[in-house]
């Protein structure tokens, strides 16, 4: 995945969980699930491109780099983790079922 979408996809994910946590909204949390779940699987490659200069063509050439963020999957873990337990929580208390036993 290019950095600059796995960035926008980030974002995107961080920002669907933090409005679905105050409007309770389920498609945000199945938003927040998906791209957190897709960010989880895809930060051990995240391609970049770099520009190295060719002396036989005299002009920069681009490449591309491939890095890994083993801390970026912690933290979509993280998101994914909650964003299942937020979503299970609103589902189950539209419903009127009582998840923590009150």
């Amino acid at each position: 995945m290019l950095i600059e979408l796995y960035i926008l996809f980030e974002l995107l994910a961080i920002v669907a969980f933090f409005f679905a946590f105050y409007n309770k909204n389920e498609i945000l949390w199945m938003m927040s699930l998906v791209l957190s779940g897709m960010l989880m699987l895809s930060s051990y490659a995240i391609h970049k491109t770099v520009y190295v200069w060719n002396a036989t063509i005299v002009a920069y050439q681009s490449s591309t780099a491939i890095s890994s963020y083993p801390a970026a999957m912690g933290i979509n873990l993280m998101f994914f983790g909650l964003s299942l337990l937020f979503f299970m929580h609103d589902i189950l208390d539209k419903y009127g079922i009582q998840m923590w036993g009150r």
